[in-house]
């Protein structure tokens, strides 16, 4: 498998990208929920005008929230050309209010162009990252925001056990099998989940805003005082 370019982690492909945009509705079985809740979080925040999306994939969570919130504007970066061409073409009706550029997740070199943001969103991304990584990431996203700026995280968490693992592995499995029965009425699909074995990538358990099968939502604001910097 090749190399991320994202995160250099070999656990993403230009092929898993591909995969991602064919089967992504049946693979995270509730991702109308977990955009909705992100949303609605930074509706609730007011004035929202700039945000970046961080591995904005082929640009749903972007195209939602420029439809709800009308005049903000969306930067999504990722590392994946397969997901930048499919975001440009499916949002290029927003026009200038979305721009999608190529990044590296775990670099730090892009980080000094985004300044005063009103948000920063990623969802199912920063679980690539190793802990110094992400705490580095965590720090300068801090310095990206303006004040007040929203900081919000959709993604998985190392089970605790075992035994907790295996729970959210099967109740991952049961999520993507209901899913392909409710969508297309068999269970096409979920041999296609099984056979490119991405449970055994991606079973995670979490708490937060949102906890459901195996993954969760995070909100945190810059005037917040528990990002201990």
């Amino acid at each position: 498998m090749n190399e991320d370019s994202r995160t250099n982690n070999p656990s993403w492909s230009e092929e898993n990208s591909s995969d991602f945009v064919q089967y992504g509705k049946y693979f995270v079985p509730d991702r109308e929920e977990q955009i909705e809740i992100i949303c609605s979080l930074l509706l609730a925040q007011g004035r929202v005008y700039r945000v970046l999306e961080l591995c904005c994939g082929e640009g749903l969570l972007a195209a939602s929230l420029l439809e709800r919130i009308p005049n903000c504007q969306v930067i999504g970066l990722d590392g994946s050309p397969t997901m930048i061409k499919k975001a440009r073409q499916d949002l290029a009706i927003y026009g200038e209010r979305f721009r999608a550029n190529m990044f590296n997740l775990s670099q730090n070199n892009w980080r000094h162009e985004y300044h005063e943001l009103d948000a920063i969103v990623s969802s199912l991304a920063i679980h690539h990252l190793e802990d110094e990584q992400k705490r580095s990431l965590f720090e300068d996203c801090f310095h990206m925001l303006a004040p007040g700026g929203l900081l919000v995280i959709a993604d998985l968490i190392e089970p605790a056990s075992e035994e907790a693992r295996t729970l959210a592995a099967n109740a991952y499995d049961e999520a993507v099998q209901q899913r392909a029965l409710a969508l297309n009425g068999d269970l096409d699909v979920f041999e296609k989940f099984q056979q490119l074995r991405w449970n055994d990538r991606y079973a995670r358990l979490a708490e937060g805003h949102w906890l459901l099968r195996n993954r969760c939502i995070l909100a945190k604001s810059r005037s917040c005082n528990l990002w201990g910097l």
